[in-house]
């Protein structure tokens, strides 16, 4: 019998295409390379952020990839958010199946989680949240789901 529910935030409760072409372009920016081809965006659009940066920046042999880390660890995501796209008929999904499952998200995101839920009014949907910043290994590994 089902009982529980748990969403993927990217791809699943919001459409973060354009969000993260822009955040990853602008993290290419400001390390003077230019923006991502088409190849480069399917990655970081089902890729985690660590993987992602190895990746986009992978044909840059000197770019030191600490350094690329502790400058979008300075820089909030916070603005980027705005161009998340909430997916269409969530919210009424998410009023029909709460009352009789209970609903979790297990996604790789990690500080922006929080206040994405909030500003689009969907905290009391979810019992549970867990980020990549809640578990040893993020997914793909099983960890969050273990949880």
């Amino acid at each position: 019998m089902l009982k529980l529910i748990v969403f993927d935030c990217d791809g699943v409760l919001f459409d973060s295409r354009e969000a993260n072409r822009i955040y990853y372009n602008d993290l290419l920016k400001a390390f003077n390379y230019p923006p991502m081809n088409d190849r480069e965006l399917e990655y970081v659009h089902s890729h985690n952020v660590t993987d992602s940066v190895s990746h986009i920046f992978q044909k840059y042999s000197t770019t030191d990839l600490e350094e690329v880390h502790r400058f979008r660890k300075a820089h909030s995501y916070t603005p980027y958010l705005s161009h998340m796209i909430l997916e269409p008929d969530l919210t009424e999904f998410l009023n029909i199946v709460k009352p009789q499952y209970h609903l979790a998200i297990s996604t790789n995101r990690t500080t922006t989680m929080k206040p994405l839920l909030e500003s689009h009014g969907l905290t009391p949907y979810f019992e549970l949240v867990v980020t990549a910043m809640d578990v040893p290994n993020p997914k793909p590994a099983p960890d969050a789901l273990l949880k």
